[in-house]
């Protein structure tokens, strides 16, 4: 269990920090970012998704998007369901 504020080993090696230092490049595009997790959002919702779902997942999935970015996350699945084409970094999930 990786307690708050704290990053799993996996995402310390030189290729994680590598890629993570491309998220530091700031995209100015928040209205098509805006749009684009809108309608992401909207069509989870008709899908049947829970409210629960935080709109910010969504906004950070279409900034990756838009921003032809990677994107690091350890929820990979709910990403590459709503952004098919964002590149996805995510540590190996290791039987339980």
């Amino acid at each position: 269990m990786v307690g708050k504020g704290e990053l799993p080993k996996t995402f310390l090696t030189p290729e994680w920090r590598r890629h993570a230092k491309r998220f530091t490049d700031r995209r100015n595009t928040p209205k098509d970012c805006a749009v684009l997790a809108g309608k992401s959002f909207l069509l989870y919702r008709r899908r049947g998704g829970s409210r629960t779902s935080p709109l910010p997942d969504f906004y950070i999935g279409a900034h990756a998007a838009i921003g032809r970015l990677a994107l690091l996350t350890s929820d990979a699945a709910r990403y590459r369901s709503h952004f098919p084409k964002v590149e996805i970094l995510a540590p190996i999930k290791r039987g339980m």
